[in-house]
């Protein structure tokens, strides 16, 4: 059996419809009860600011928590190199992601802003549906390694069969804007009294799929 194979390419533009915040908290004390203490306390700041911003008790889920020992190089009397023990860092990520909505986006890092546990923020614009555009970017790929198929064959003089197999690889990837969002801490509390309607950029999703058809003789 005689067959042809075509790589299919797609693109497809996404409007981005979700924020998702990514919180960033250090505990740091000498003792592990004390470190842990402490970022008992950053977590609970953390959830009552988002309270404060209309979000559900619990809504900033833990993404990374890490505890570990730090060290630091010092010298002693005899002026050798010591590692000694400097304290416990308890490393703890937190997300938390609603619709696209500039005015909620400004309330939201106005509260975090005033937080005393000083969290570091990521924001970035994403989809809440991923996989409806994934579906949309398959349907451009196989139309498109259709299309190529046929305008092959039929230059070649032959007939496009069945379709014998598809080579496919799923990626589990979260697409994300390219549009960059940052605020100097020091404008954050001023974010609420102008709350700044914008458009992140279309999210652009490209991937790609090898197709395998049979091809008849045309007699």
């Amino acid at each position: 059996m005689k067959t042809i194979t075509v790589r299919g390419q797609g693109s497809y533009a996404a409007k981005p419809d979700y924020v998702e915040l990514t919180l960033v908290l250090e505990a740091r004390a000498t003792d592990y009860d004390e470190a842990m203490a402490a970022a008992a306390v950053q977590l609970e700041q953390i959830d009552s600011s988002l309270q404060s911003a209309s979000f559900a008790k619990g809504s900033a889920k833990t993404t990374v928590f890490n505890v570990r020992t730090e060290y630091e190089n010092v010298k002693d009397e005899g002026d050798t190199w010591q590692n000694v023990f400097k304290g416990y860092l308890i490393y703890h990520n937190l997300s938390v992601g609603f619709g696209f909505d500039t005015a909620l986006l400004a309330q939201t890092l106005t509260a975090l802003s005033s937080s005393e546990a000083k969290p570091s923020l990521t924001i970035e614009f994403t989809l809440k549906n991923v996989d409806e555009a994934k579906e949309r970017l398959l349907e451009e790929i196989s139309a498109n390694a259709l299309r190529k198929a046929r305008i092959l064959c039929s230059a070649s003089g032959v007939r496009l069969g069945s379709l014998q197999s598809i080579n496919y690889s799923w990626e589990d990837s979260r697409p994300v804007s390219k549009s960059e969002f940052s605020l100097a801490d020091s404008m954050a509390p001023r974010m609420m009294k102008a709350a700044i309607e914008f458009s992140p950029d279309d999210i652009q999703l490209t991937d790609n799929a090898t197709f395998v058809w049979e091809i008849v003789e045309v007699s």
